[in-house]
């Protein structure tokens, strides 16, 4: 049985996570900077959000390659550590930069999570309906076509 990927070239899918990626860290530091001008830290524009985010997803990354090369990937202990330890980089970055407690950049963390997490909701309910009347539009110009 046929996948859908089998119907794409890997190059294709390989493009577009690579896009995906680029845009989820640009949105990412999007909801970064307007968590950190609602706690109104210093330095709360784009461009140190942008640096903050980078050091941590390079070494989720550059971790998750070494995992998935050695044969760890499946490992769920060890990507549950990771996991924390990146998180515990993240809000050590974010105090460091904007010179918060790390109280405080653990909030805005999970705010700005929370943020994100809404707007890919929402993203993905709307992606979600266009999706499904396009295959329900097709579905029934398809059974007009059987039973007429």
């Amino acid at each position: 049985m046929a996948s859908l990927f089998s119907f794409i070239p890997i190059s294709t899918l390989i493009f577009y996570l690579f896009i995906i990626f680029i845009l989820t860290f640009f949105i990412q530091a999007l909801f970064l900077m307007l968590t950190t001008k609602i706690f109104k830290t210093e330095k709360n524009n784009y461009k140190t959000a942008l640096k903050v985010l980078w050091f941590p997803i390079l070494v989720s990354l550059i971790l998750s390659i070494v995992l998935t090369l050695v044969g760890l990937a499946n490992s769920n202990m060890l990507v549950i550590i990771i996991s924390i330890l990146i998180l515990i980089l993240y809000v050590w970055l974010i105090g460091k930069s904007y010179k918060i407690s790390m109280g405080k950049a653990f909030l805005i963390v999970i705010i700005s999570s929370l943020f994100l997490s809404i707007f890919y909701t929402l993203v993905i309910s709307v992606l979600w309906t266009f999706i499904s009347n396009k295959i329900m539009s097709g579905i029934s110009q398809m059974m007009l076509v059987l039973f007429n």
